[in-house]
């Protein structure tokens, strides 16, 4: 079970990464108030009679909300407010054709190349 559930972890951080890079630290603008409603959005689209086949699977929306538990915790523990100076934790990304490798930094998408 426990590999089960690394198996999920790695999932979720990952799908955390990728929509970062596109919200950019969003949830720390909107604080806990905004995680608090974005979980309960997913639990109401979990429990909807409404669903379509084309809806997120409901793994996709525990892996969500989990990450959601997660931002809100990564809010109270860094005690992260809305224009703070980011304390960069880098992830690698991939490398342009030219082999160049990068990190993005998985709370303000700022790049630096190695």
């Amino acid at each position: 079970m426990a590999r089960r559930y690394a198996i999920f972890q790695r999932e979720a951080a990952g799908l955390f990464v990728e929509k970062n890079n596109v919200y950019n630290n969003v949830f720390v603008e909107y604080g806990v108030v905004g995680i608090y409603v974005r979980i309960r959005d997913k639990i109401a689209t979990l429990f909807s009679t409404h669903r379509t086949e084309s809806d997120e699977s409901v793994v996709e929306h525990f892996l969500d909300i989990a990450n959601y538990a997660l931002m809100g915790a990564m809010i109270g523990h860094f005690e992260l407010k809305p224009g703070q100076q980011c304390e960069h934790l880098y992830a690698a990304v991939n490398g342009d054709e030219l082999g160049e490798r990068k990190l993005r930094c998985i709370h303000c998408c700022n790049e630096i190349s190695y």
